[in-house]
């Protein structure tokens, strides 16, 4: 994993920054939806939550993407590596949700007329 490369506020990135979820970030999602000018990285999930983009648990969970991203990358503390493993393990899968989630938007009606 790569978490300093493209330095995602909320996502960190894979495989040298490939992932696929990279386009779907949510301040680029904000922009092209014209939802407005953000003034913080939490009004770009409020505006993303508050037309549907994705749910409030998914803003939970890349709130805590964020964090996690920052205690890494910032290295705020010591890090356990092994107890990095673990949560990487265990919320691999919001990956695939947050995908999910913002796929099922875009094919939306919703979406088609803020486009």
């Amino acid at each position: 994993m790569n978490v300093t490369k493209g330095g995602s506020a909320f996502i960190p990135t894979l495989n040298g920054g490939d992932f696929p979820l990279r386009p779907l970030h949510p301040h680029k999602l904000n922009t092209d939806l014209h939802l407005g000018v953000p003034g913080s990285d939490e009004d770009i999930l409020e505006n993303l939550v508050q037309h549907g983009v994705f749910g409030s648990g998914m803003r939970q969970s890349l709130k805590a993407m964020k964090g996690f991203r920052n205690i890494v990358v910032h290295r705020y503390g010591a890090i356990d590596d092994a107890l990095a493993f673990s949560i990487l393990k265990e919320h691999i899968g919001d990956f695939a949700l947050f995908r999910q989630e913002v796929e099922r938007f875009l094919q939306s009606p919703e979406a088609q007329g803020s486009a």
